[in-house]
């Protein structure tokens, strides 16, 4: 029997959700793409860089009680996304390759 999920406010269920969505976003935009052409279409890398940004402001707002619930979440990884101003501002390949395969691999 699996264990029982860990009761959490409303809110916190809601910024949950919200991240699931935006992930699940991000992972959309790039159904399909290969390196070549993601890197050829700042439309998905834009895209895919915003899901990822509300995807880290929102595990951001998540507390600590809530994060402590649920500890199979990489939350540290999930909150440092909000660093993706780097990709945004840089546009560096390397940057946007390491978006992509996170991406393709699964989003934490």
């Amino acid at each position: 029997m699996p264990p029982e999920p860990p009761s959490l406010p409303e809110r916190e269920l809601a910024v949950l959700w919200d991240m699931l969505l935006a992930a699940r976003d991000a992972q959309s935009f790039v159904a399909g793409l290969d390196e070549a052409a993601f890197l050829a279409s700042r439309l998905h890398q834009a895209a895919v860089i915003r899901a990822l940004e509300v995807l880290g402001e929102a595990a951001g707002r998540v507390s600590r009680d809530s994060c402590a619930a649920l500890p199979d979440l990489p939350w540290r990884e999930m909150t440092g996304l909000p660093a993706m101003d780097e990709v945004r501002m840089e546009r560096e390949v390397v940057s946007l390759l390491f978006v992509l395969r996170a991406l393709i691999e699964g989003v934490p």
